[in-house]
């Protein structure tokens, strides 16, 4: 790397960014799971098929973000954790939306089992790919 510096010493320990990752997905995931719902809401009504596009659109939209993010840790660690919020926010926009279509497309009786067989498969396949 033409950038090494051989006696460079971080402001930041490894502990540190650890944590402070954790907030911001932590602060990204509940904000954007919150306004997935409530724009799902809002526009329910008026567009009744709008929840699988809020599910698309929110995760194009993520790509770009976490990407970004990524790509700027090494020399812009604020800015990084910044886009990475937003890539976060959109990402985690479409949870409550998912769990909505899963519930209003089965019947009552299969819900349980529907909405089980599904956090099962996000989380194995959202985990596997990690």
């Amino acid at each position: 790397d033409p950038n090494w510096q051989a006696n460079y010493t971080s402001s930041i320990t490894e502990d540190q960014v650890t944590f402070y990752f954790g907030i911001v997905t932590c602060v990204a995931g509940l904000l954007g799971v919150i306004s997935g719902m409530l724009l799902s809401k809002y526009l329910r009504p008026t567009y009744q098929w709008v929840d699988p596009v809020i599910c698309g659109v929110s995760l194009l939209l993520s790509i770009p973000f976490l990407i970004g993010g990524i790509l700027l840790a090494k020399d812009h660690l604020a800015w990084s954790y910044l886009v990475i919020s937003v890539g976060m926010y959109f990402l985690n926009f479409n949870w409550s939306v998912a769990v909505d279509m899963t519930i209003y497309v089965i019947t009552p009786a299969r819900r349980a089992t529907a909405e089980a067989i599904h956090l099962m498969m996000t989380h194995a396949i959202g985990e596997a790919g990690a």
